[in-house]
């Protein structure tokens, strides 16, 4: 049965009294599923004190990490990081127009996947969740009206913490999430609340069937015959 075919699983609930640094490496990670590179990483993370800027760059390099097992180079997909938003009013490099990774499909001169990462102590405040998550939408603003995709795909990477969500370039943020319109238009996969742990088991399966629905939204010639890094 493929990652399409599932039922779309629930994201984890948060549990305050236990932060996404203390983690049960047993029940908590996606052994057998994700690579091991990327499982050893987060474990090593996940076990680290305070958030330093050494330690925010590892997060980074996860990230980096993540997306290129599932956009390798060998099928010709782009990952750009630091990438500046065209067409935006605000002045180059602010940090309101950067984004940290931009996922290029081959021939494509116009990112289909977006990744914005920030600290992982930032996660435990709400205000900062909710900023961050309101950053994902900003970044769709920006891009969706120039896009050549029917669909963009945004993460929120609050170090190994996640959401993120699929949104037809047709529509606005505020026309997606409204009441009126958002709800007709849900989808497999379409979107996902804060997932604690990136390399959990809900998390990557959830994780691996947005990706795979991005990638077979591409036309024919531009991806490989069937995605082999889920």
């Amino acid at each position: 049965m493929t990652v399409l075919q599932q039922e779309c699983p629930r994201p984890a609930v948060r549990d305050t009294e236990h932060p996404p640094h203390a983690l049960d490496p047993v029940n908590s990670f996606a052994f057998g599923r994700c690579p091991t590179e990327i499982l050893e990483t987060a474990l090593l993370l996940s076990s680290s004190g305070e958030d330093v800027q050494s330690v925010y760059l590892e997060y980074y390099e996860l990230w980096r990490t993540i997306l290129r097992h599932f956009f390798p180079a060998s099928e010709r997909y782009t990952i750009r990081e630091d990438w500046e938003i065209p067409h935006s009013s605000q002045p180059a490099r602010s940090p309101s127009r950067t984004v940290s990774f931009a996922v290029f499909p081959p021939a494509h001169t116009q990112p289909f996947v977006l990744v914005q990462v920030s600290s992982q102590t930032e996660f435990e405040s709400e205000m900062l969740r909710d900023t961050a998550a309101q950053e994902t939408s900003h970044i769709f603003d920006l891009v969706s009206p120039y896009s050549a995709f029917n669909e963009v795909l945004v993460i929120s990477a609050m170090g190994q913490s996640w959401k993120g969500f699929r949104r037809e370039t047709a529509l606005t943020s505020a026309e997606a999430e409204s009441w009126w319109i958002g709800p007709s238009r849900q989808q497999e996969f379409d979107r996902c609340d804060w997932f604690d742990n990136v390399v959990s088991q809900s998390s990557w399966d959830f994780l691996a069937g947005m990706i795979d629905i991005m990638k077979h939204s591409l036309p024919e010639r531009n991806r490989s015959s069937r995605s082999r890094h889920l």
